[in-house]
């Protein structure tokens, strides 16, 4: 259904009114958000490819190993013609952003001075000088070494690999513990970018009312030593990026934290009481109060 709404959009456009099309390999904004099928990205990259539009990824978060490959195209089995990244190109450690360009959009802004094509004098002169840009930290030396030295262990380590491989771990633990729980609407992400949709009503995923709810689920977790985003910028939705060199009794640890807090949020919400809660406080979880409202 997405991929035909972006169809639709150039066709009532047409192709020559649309410069490119931007896409995030799953979205972060909104509730870690991946696309409802692996050849969603292939349908958009055939359609660039048809009319020329170009294919834009933002990987800022999904960049460098988060889905347990080095880019989340990759992931998603697609070339894009520009990749917008940062965070991980430096693991933070230095500020540092980049756009890596295929080479046949680079070489659109370069041409030598018999390349003219009878276009106007300006753009003729712009691509003779190159695509200049300019800001004052740009290239800045030291967050350049530590990309390269960050990169290098990255590889080396195969920390894309352990993301994959910790990811899947961690996705398995939390639907075993939470995949039924009263206010767990959906689990869902790659690699080590996982979401838990946050919900009052299980049957209709409805949010809940409170818009306190989330910043007093994140002082629960975090009373816990649990340190993490609980997104309401759409669907609530507890998002999970933790170290791609976590471990998996650290991952343990998460979803034990995780668990507690779920059913505590459950005991506010009055759904506590159900078959879960139960079975959860049977497994060292708080047990429900007698005066929690059973639900079924």
């Amino acid at each position: 259904m997405c991929y035909d709404e972006i169809e639709r959009l150039v066709e009532f456009e047409g192709p020559d009114q649309v410069a490119a099309i931007i896409t995030e390999p799953v979205q972060n904004a909104g509730g870690c958000i991946p696309p409802g099928s692996m050849d969603y990205f292939k349908k958009i990259r055939t359609l660039c490819d048809q009319t020329g539009i170009l294919m834009i990824m933002d990987e800022v978060i999904c960049g460098f190993g988060r889905l347990g490959e080095l880019f989340g195209s990759t992931y998603f089995g697609v070339e894009p013609d520009l990749i917008t990244t940062a965070k991980g190109i430096t693991s933070s450690y230095a500020p540092l952003g980049a756009v890596l360009v295929r080479k046949e959009v680079a070489d659109a802004f370069v041409a030598g001075d018999d390349d003219g094509d009878g276009g106007p004098a300006s753009i003729a002169r712009a691509r003779r000088s190159g695509f200049l840009h300019g800001l004052t930290f740009g290239g800045h030396p030291v967050s350049c070494a530590a990309a390269l030295a960050n990169l290098d262990i990255m590889l080396e380590e195969d920390l894309p690999g352990r993301a994959k491989e910790t990811g899947a771990y961690l996705r398995g633990a939390l639907e075993a513990a939470l995949g039924d729980h009263p206010n767990v609407g959906d689990i869902r992400g790659a690699g080590l970018f996982l979401g838990v949709e946050l919900v009052s009503d299980r049957a209709t995923k409805a949010s809940p009312d409170d818009p306190k709810l989330l910043a007093w689920l994140t002082d629960q977790m975090r009373e816990r030593g649990l340190i993490l985003r609980n997104d309401d910028r759409n669907d609530p939705t507890t998002q999970i990026c933790p170290p791609l060199v976590i471990t998996r009794e650290e991952c343990d640890r998460v979803v034990d934290i995780l668990v507690e807090c779920f059913d505590e949020l459950g005991r506010q919400l009055g759904t506590v009481g159900t078959r879960h809660a139960v079975a959860g406080a049977a497994g060292g979880a708080p047990p429900a109060a007698p005066e929690d409202r059973a639900t079924g």
